[in-house]
C-alpha cells in the first residue's frame, strides 16, 4: 500500500505479478446476480499500467444473471468472449463490439438443442433487443450516450445475425473458414472489422428483408 501512496506503479504491477495466476477462461470465477434480467450478464475486468502504455488485463470475473434458465449457456459464452476480445483488443469500432459475442451465444444455443427450440428462444431475445434499440433511437429527447449505446445494438445485432446466417447455411469448408478468422482474431491477428470485410457483411446489407425473415 505504501508503493501505492508513493505512485510507484511499475513496483505495484510487480508485487501484483507475484500473486497473478493465469486462468483459463472456463476458469475465470462466475457470479450469479439475481437483479439481473433473464438474458443479462456482463464481465468485470481489472487492468494495470499506464494509460499512455499498454495496459495488461489481470482479472476478470463473469456476472451472470441468478434467474437461472437455458439460456446461461449462451449467456456464458457470451461474455467469454466479450473478454477474450478485450484481452486482444479485437474490436477497432465500438459499434462492433457486441458482433463476435451474439455470434457465439447464437451458435451455442444451435448446437446444445438440435430441435432448434433454444435457438428461437435466442432469435427472439435478440430481435425483442433489436425492437428496443430501434424505439430509444425514435426518441425525441435521447441523450448522446443512450443514442451511442442503441446504435451499437442496432448495427451489431443486424451484423451478428448476417454472420449467423452464412455460418448456419454455408458448406463445411466455409463454416470452417469462418471459424478460422474468428480464431485469427482470438489469436490477435485481426480485428472484428477485418472479419466483416472478409465475409462481405456491412450494416448496410445486413439490413435485407429476406436474410431478417429466414430468423424471425
Amino acid at each position: 500500500m505504501n508503493k501505492i501512496n508513493d505512485g510507484d506503479l511499475t513496483s505495484l504491477i510487480s508485487l501484483l505479478s507475484n500473486y497473478i495466476e493465469l486462468k483459463h477462461p472456463f476458469e475465470v470465477p462466475v457470479i450469479f446476480d439475481c437483479n439481473l434480467d433473464i438474458e443479462e450478464g456482463f464481465f468485470r475486468p481489472l487492468y494495470i499500467g499506464d494509460k499512455d502504455k499498454n495496459m495488461k488485463l489481470v482479472f476478470a470475473e463473469y456476472i451472470l444473471t441468478g434467474k437461472l434458465s437455458e439460456l446461461i449457456p449462451g449467456i456464458y459464452t457470451h461474455e467469454i468472449v466479450h473478454s477474450q476480445l478485450e484481452n486482444v483488443s479485437g474490436v477497432s469500432n465500438y459499434l462492433n463490439y457486441e458482433v463476435l459475442s451474439v455470434f457465439f451465444d447464437k451458435l451455442t444455443a444451435l448446437y446444445l438443442d438440435k430441435r432448434g427450440e433454444l435457438l428461437k428462444k435466442n432469435e427472439k431475445l435478440r430481435f425483442n433487443t433489436l425492437r428496443k434499440s430501434i424505439h430509444i433511437l425514435l426518441e425525441d429527447n435521447i441523450t448522446l450516450i443512450s443514442k451511442l449505446i442503441a446504435s451499437m445494438s442496432v448495427s451489431s445485432l443486424l451484423q451478428a445475425e448476417h454472420l449467423f446466417d452464412k455460418y448456419m447455411y454455408g458448406t463445411t469448408n466455409e463454416k470452417d473458414d469462418i471459424m478460422e478468422q474468428i480464431q485469427n482474431i482470438f489469436d490477435g491477428k485481426t480485428k472484428v472489422e477485418d472479419l466483416l470485410d472478409y465475409t462481405e457483411i456491412t450494416f448496410n446489407n445486413s439490413q435485407d428483408c429476406e436474410l431478417i425473415k429466414r430468423h424471425l
